[in-house]
């Protein structure tokens, strides 16, 4: 009961923000779901997002701003398989700031991803990110982060990670000790046309008192053709159990001067896992076309060799001011189970799903 007080006075701090706040916003979101062969599983529900970002002005020569935003969901037909309630309530950002031109240091629930690839990202370490959602939205962890950045854009990161409920979160296979603070850093070096990074974190298992350390090496240039990379090493020694995970992506992407202009994406990504003997091969294809400047089509399709799944998708995008909508057609043989590549609830063999999205 006192964790919901808490969370109430926290949502109606963030609605109280939005409307004194330098910058705020307050986004209503209706989506409506039908995943079934026949058309007849359908969801929906109104999702509300009022978040501000306040700026306090100069303290110790950098500025202090804060962003609070809070995540209010209804659901109006059917009801999500991860909740018990009809209405559910959260914090989707509550974070300070201080910052310099060249350095910044954040606390509280916050973003945190990096690396190049779009749809099969192998540094998906801590966020699930759906690329066909039209929100793009990131739910955060909680964190201590430090940026630095020089002259010439190259920039080190280092983070420290609270997880009190021991979550699983990107392509972590087993979930966090709760309670553990989790750490890590990136550097990044331009390079080229583009830049370099190396990467690295730590966290320990739950149930277990071994280590999990990542690696990550990754990369992104402009040759005419855009072209990037993933490279992830994921390594646990501990009994009983001791395994070790390697993802790699290559992806590409080009704009073909064809009427106002195709743009063309197409990633590959391998994952090999001891601990299943398995080695996953995905491939991910994507087209954009604006038909107007309000309007636009594009394609997605998804083919994995070791579940033997294709997903294709259509979408048609309309943006105004204020108003917008994504209406989005998918086919999937199979269920993607956790693969993080489908809306909530688009896994059946048919779906079909419309989104109106207002901003104020």
């Amino acid at each position: 009961m006192k964790r919901h007080a808490r969370l109430g006075w926290l949502l109606v701090l963030a609605l109280a923000n939005c409307l004194r706040a330098t910058d705020g916003k307050l986004q209503f979101s209706l989506i409506n779901m039908i995943n079934d062969a026949n058309y007849r599983d359908g969801r929906m529900y109104l999702r509300i997002m009022p978040e501000s970002v306040t700026h306090f002005g100069q303290i110790l020569k950098g500025q202090l701003d804060t962003d609070v935003g809070a995540d209010l969901r209804f659901d109006i037909l059917g009801q999500s398989a991860y909740t018990k309630y009809p209405f559910t309530a959260d914090l989707y950002r509550a974070w300070v700031r201080w910052s310099t031109p060249q350095l910044e240091l954040r606390f509280g629930q916050q973003e945190l991803n990096f690396g190049p690839a779009r749809i099969l990202r192998s540094l998906r370490w801590f966020d699930a990110r759906d690329p066909l959602d039209p929100l793009s939205l990131i739910q955060g962890v909680n964190a201590v982060a430090v940026r630095y950045y020089w002259l010439n854009n190259t920039n080190i990161w280092g983070w420290g990670i609270y997880d009190a409920t021991g979550s699983q979160l990107g392509v972590d296979p087993f979930r966090s000790q709760p309670g553990v603070w989790q750490s890590g850093g990136r550097f990044q070096q331009p390079l080229g046309s583009g830049n370099l990074a190396l990467t690295i974190h730590e966290r320990q298992i739950n149930h277990f008192e071994d280590i999990e350390w990542r690696w990550a090496l990754d990369g992104q240039w402009d040759l005419g053709v855009g072209v990037w990379f993933e490279a992830v090493r994921v390594q646990l020694s501990a009994e009983p159990i001791s395994y070790t995970m390697d993802l790699a992506t290559l992806g590409c992407d080009y704009t073909f001067g064809w009427g106002n202009g195709l743009y063309a994406m197409a990633e590959y990504q391998y994952v090999s896992s001891s601990a299943t003997e398995s080695k996953v091969n995905t491939t991910a294809v994507q087209l954009n076309y604006p038909l107007n400047l309000m309007d636009q089509l594009f394609v997605l399709s998804l083919y994995n060799n070791y579940l033997h799944f294709s997903a294709n998708y259509l979408g048609w995008q309309r943006q105004y001011d204020r108003l917008s909508w994504q209406l989005l057609v998918g086919y999937v043989d199979k269920s993607l189970g956790s693969a993080g590549l489908t809306p909530i609830g688009l896994v059946g063999s048919q779906s079909l799903q419309l989104t109106l999205m207002y901003s104020i």
